[in-house]
């Protein structure tokens, strides 16, 4: 069972209807307006508050997700009893065929970087590998670690408070 909750960050979309659409075709979706944007971090430790399950699974709102891999997300967790926390391979909106992110790496410098971004994907993600950090867009974490490393840090607003989650 998966349950979807929604922070809706002050945005001027549609978001409303959406959800609406997913509860007619009778996918329960948790909405909580808020009247401010609060940010990436604090918009997604709100929906931790609310989840029950014992993975989280967190998504942009403009990410496309492939058939089958939320249902496969449980079942590398418990596969893999080492790993705390795991990104899904991320492509480009426009040309599926590049690779916008298939996870962070810090630099010599500690510069935070994509690694592959930009990159033809002919299918050299599809073994799992370890990386620094999942990006914010689409990281799974176990609950148990994400609540006890504290969430996401809210001091950041948007970017690179995944990069912290990872470190």
């Amino acid at each position: 069972m998966h349950e979807v909750i929604v922070v809706d960050n002050a945005s001027y979309d549609r978001i409303g209807s959406i959800v609406s659409e997913f509860r007619r075709k009778g996918m329960p979706v948790t909405l909580v307006r808020k009247d401010v944007n609060l940010g990436f971090p604090r918009a997604n430790n709100i929906a931790v508050e609310l989840a029950t399950g014992r993975y989280l699974l967190f998504l942009n709102p403009d990410t496309i997700v492939t058939k089958g891999t939320v249902e496969r997300i449980p079942f590398i967790f418990q596969a893999h009893e080492n790993v705390g926390a795991m990104q899904c391979l991320l492509l480009s909106y426009d040309n599926t065929n590049i690779i916008d992110s298939a996870g962070d790496f810090i630099d010599c410098f500690g510069e935070p970087l994509n690694r592959d971004q930009g990159l033809c994907n002919r299918g050299q993600h599809s073994s799992g590998e370890q990386i620094f950090s999942g990006r914010g867009a689409a990281v799974a974490v176990r609950r148990d670690v994400f609540e006890r490393i504290g969430g996401f840090d809210s001091d950041f607003f948007a970017y690179n408070e995944d990069i912290d989650l990872g470190w």
